[in-house]
């Protein structure tokens, strides 16, 4: 079948492309599925990646969720970082730390404390 285990755990199907990895770190490329450690977990099929603490990616959705709350949606173009920081590319919406927003499309921005600026209407 193809099997292989090596070393802490290792697994590794061929036939199925299932290798797994160390502490609990899972891949299976026929599914494109991938753990690696600490629940990080990896779906190539649906694009989605898990990374250490609830850090999450989904490629299909472009979304993506790293560290504290960080988020990204490419299909949407948000952007989630660090404190309710938010970026949408497609809407060209972003939020950086303290509610400062930005709306490229609109021309919308918002820094630092309650901070707005309207380009297009200037």
């Amino acid at each position: 079948m193809g099997w292989r285990e090596v070393g802490w755990g290792w697994k590794e199907i061929d036939g199925m492309g299932c290798r797994e990895v160390r502490w609990g770190c899972k891949e299976i490329d026929g599914m494109g599925c991938r753990e690696v450690g600490w629940g990080c977990k990896e779906i190539d099929g649906m694009g989605c990646r898990e990374v250490r603490w609830g850090c999450k990616e989904i490629d299909g959705m472009g979304c993506r969720e790293v560290g504290w709350g960080w988020k990204e949606i490419d299909g949407m173009g948000c952007r989630e970082v660090g404190w309710g920081c938010k970026e949408i590319d497609g809407m060209g919406c972003r939020e950086v730390r303290w509610g400062c927003k930005e709306i490229d499309g609109m021309g919308w921005r918002e820094v630092g404390w309650g901070w707005k600026e309207i380009d297009g209407m200037g």
